[in-house]
């Protein structure tokens, strides 16, 4: 090639539009067609410098994910705290895990001794302002290393109201259930032992059992 007379060099069609342009050239500077490989792409080159650019971000962004994805896992733990004496009761729960975690469901069992329907309540989790009770399903929810202590109240209206030591069976259980994440490759087994256990606590020492009058 000649760099002074570059009309001396060597010329090639473009293989779009047929116009001359020097051998090395990589783009038609008639109809700005690349020559090489990126001319079969379907956009044009700010389209193709996006994509570019999305490609990059992803490689930077991937190893991290992946090992999330492999690596992470969820460490939950929810034990039953105190009563409210105000018809709830506290839970604390602890996620210490890399990977969010959720209880998935809280609920109570009243073991009656004439039970007349009703026995299992699935708890609601609330927040108490100005004595009005909201739920918000965020309370649920336990980021990674993260702890809570959550509020839950119970809908006993359909068990009978004064009830006395005389009419429980045995204590009230309350029962947890969680969503969380494993370490890719290991079984739902894998973290059984850890699950959190049932608490018992003495029926007549919960204000939702004690508070039906």
């Amino acid at each position: 090639m000649d760099a002074l007379f570059p009309e001396r060099c060597e010329r090639k069609m473009c293989a779009t539009c047929g116009a001359l342009m020097p051998s090395p050239a990589a783009k038609c500077t008639v109809c700005s067609t690349f020559q090489d490989w990126r001319r079969y792409l379907p956009f044009d080159a700010t389209v193709l410098a996006l994509l570019t650019a999305l490609v990059s971000v992803i490689a930077t962004v991937a190893p991290s994910f992946v090992g999330w994805f492999e690596g992470g896992y969820s460490d939950l733990t929810v034990d039953y705290d105190r009563d409210d004496q105000s018809g709830g009761i506290i839970l604390t729960a602890f996620n210490a895990g890399s990977i969010p975690a959720h209880i998935k469901k809280v609920t109570l069992t009243i073991p009656l001794k004439n039970p007349q329907g009703q026995t299992s309540f699935d708890g609601h989790a609330v927040h108490r302002s100005d004595q009005k009770e909201k739920e918000d399903e965020d309370d649920w929810f336990l980021p990674p290393n993260t702890h809570k202590l959550i509020t839950i109240t119970f809908d006993l209206t359909t068990i009978p109201p004064n009830l006395s030591k005389d009419d429980f069976l045995d204590s009230c259980t309350i029962h947890f259930e969680t969503d969380e994440f494993y370490p890719r490759g290991t079984r739902p087994s894998w973290r059984q032992g850890k699950r959190p256990p049932d608490a018992k606590i003495p029926c007549d020492g919960l204000s939702v059992v004690r508070g039906r009058h």
